[in-house]
């Protein structure tokens, strides 16, 4: 059934126009498409929506995030068993920022650590809201550092050795890195890119072709990396790429650095010069 073709379907002529121009086909194109965007597509008011549903709800199938935005993840975590944070007395504005970064269970929360009250954002009110809600609980989270942050930081400053970069750069979980816009790091994690490894393995072009990525989003992906002296994927030749330009900024360091080597010099022997009777200079040895 979830092959069935959308134009053959029982659905208003117009609606059925608007959803083949948005590339739903099928019931089953129109399942997986995500409830809150379906909303948001010009023309399709609330009668539609109510007459899409009973379409789905026909043939025992749901939109995904039909009931909210994470609606459907919460199903999936409740059929393995697992209580989802608004199964709890947490407000409500606090769990969907919670699941926004991708904590949606007490295990995730506890994981995350102090780190969550890190992330962007988070506002003090719901920050007390948090830690009333832990308290009730009787719930500690335990202090943590940015492991990945930090990891960046020592691979800008050369702080890690040649042989030990690739593990560090295995170590770096997109996931941890809150200064970095949430939408891109869950656009990454979609498409399976957990690590700063997977994700310089991949091409420029191709994570531009991510849907909801685009030019912008990339470009501020590609920023900030390349403040941690880290450039993305470019071409095929991207490791000669890499290599050029990180040579190049090792000239342009070392250059600075001779320039104010002879520049200190020259003061040095400006200072030990000696006017001779003929006028010449001369540099004093010591």
């Amino acid at each position: 059934m979830k092959s069935q073709l959308i134009l053959d379907s029982s659905l208003d002529s117009r609606i059925k126009n608007i959803l083949t121009r948005y590339d739903i086909f099928t019931l089953d194109d129109l399942i997986h498409y995500d409830y809150q965007k379906l909303g948001k597509i010009r023309g399709l008011g609330e009668g539609s929506l109510i007459e899409i549903k009973k379409y789905v709800h026909e043939f025992g199938n749901s939109i995904l995030n039909e009931n909210g935005p994470f609606s459907s993840k919460e199903d999936e975590l409740h059929s393995l068993g697992r209580k989802v944070l608004s199964d709890y007395s947490l407000d409500k504005n606090v769990c969907q920022f919670l699941y926004q970064n991708n904590i949606f269970t007490l295990s995730d929360l506890i994981q995350t650590g102090t780190l969550v009250y890190q992330l962007d954002g988070f506002t003090k009110g719901s920050q007390l809201k948090l830690r009333a809600f832990l308290e009730e609980l009787n719930v500690t989270l335990t202090y943590q550092n940015n492991y990945s942050k930090m990891l960046l930081i020592q691979l800008r400053d050369n702080h890690i050795l040649e042989e030990e970069k690739e593990r560090a750069l295995e170590n770096v979980q997109i996931r941890e890195l809150y200064e970095l816009e949430y939408r891109i790091r869950r656009i990454l994690d979609l498409h399976d890119i957990k690590t700063l490894k997977d994700l310089l393995m991949v091409d420029k072009k191709e994570i531009k072709n991510y849907r909801n990525m685009g030019d912008v989003s990339y470009q501020r992906l590609a920023e900030y990396f390349l403040a941690f002296h880290i450039f993305l994927r470019d071409d095929e030749n991207h490791l000669e790429n890499d290599s050029n330009k990180n040579r190049q900024i090792r000239l342009l360091k070392l250059k600075k650095e001779l320039i104010m080597k002879y520049q200190l010099e020259e003061i040095r022997n400006w200072d030990n010069r000696e006017i001779l009777k003929d006028g010449k200079q001369r540099v004093r040895i010591k």
